[in-house]
Formats: structure tokens, C-alpha cells, sequence
């Protein structure tokens, strides 16, 4: 089994607002990897699976996943089927800026 890449930056990654959204067409999958920042999924056409840590989990029209730092992942594109989704990367930091600046929880 080969390591899988460690995805470093994205774009819009240092910025005020460090968040990134795509939509990607996926007609093989997409190899395995890790990364430091947060990261989500919302299909909108296609099938197939991801593969989280090891566990394999169905894709279809409205899954939502949900990639926490350093777990390893991979993507599936079911034969004949192009796999289309948004994706979401994002740096914990911008969950924690409204907490860290205003002193107050919320």
C-alpha cells in the first residue's frame, strides 16, 4: 500500500477568510490523502464511495460528509458514473475566530 498524500494549502488559505468551495467532476475517484484543515462534501450527481480511515462509505445525490484533520481519505467514482459534488476546505481557526475575539462563548 502506498502513503497517501498529505495535502499541505489551499486556496484562499491565508486570508481573512480561509475558506475554499469548488465544484469537482470526478470521473476516476480521487487518490487517497490527509490534510490539517477541515473539509466537506455535498454530492450532487453521480454514485460511488468514500473510503474514511479505512471505512467505506456510499456516495449518491444529497450525501454530506464531513473530513476531519489528518484522517485519511480517498474517492470512488462508480463505473460509468461521474461522481459531482462541492467541496469545502476550511481551517479550524475560522470555527474559532468569533470565540477567541469577542471573550464570550457563542
Amino acid at each position: 500500500m502506498a502513503f497517501p498524500q498529505y495535502l499541505k494549502e489551499y486556496p484562499n488559505m491565508h486570508t481573512s477568510f480561509p475558506l475554499h468551495l469548488s465544484m469537482n467532476r470526478l470521473v476516476s475517484g480521487y487518490p487517497a490523502h490527509r490534510h490539517d484543515f477541515l473539509e466537506f462534501s455535498f454530492v450532487i450527481a453521480g454514485s460511488g464511495w468514500e473510503k474514511v480511515n479505512g471505512v467505506r462509505h456510499p456516495m449518491t445525490a444529497g450525501t454530506f460528509t464531513f473530513v476531519l484533520p489528518y484522517q485519511v481519505h480517498e474517492i470512488f467514482t462508480d463505473p460509468g458514473s461521474t461522481l459531482v459534488l462541492f467541496n469545502c476546505m476550511f481551517k479550524m481557526d475560522l470555527l474559532m475566530k468569533s470565540v477567541k475575539g469577542s471573550g464570550r462563548l457563542a
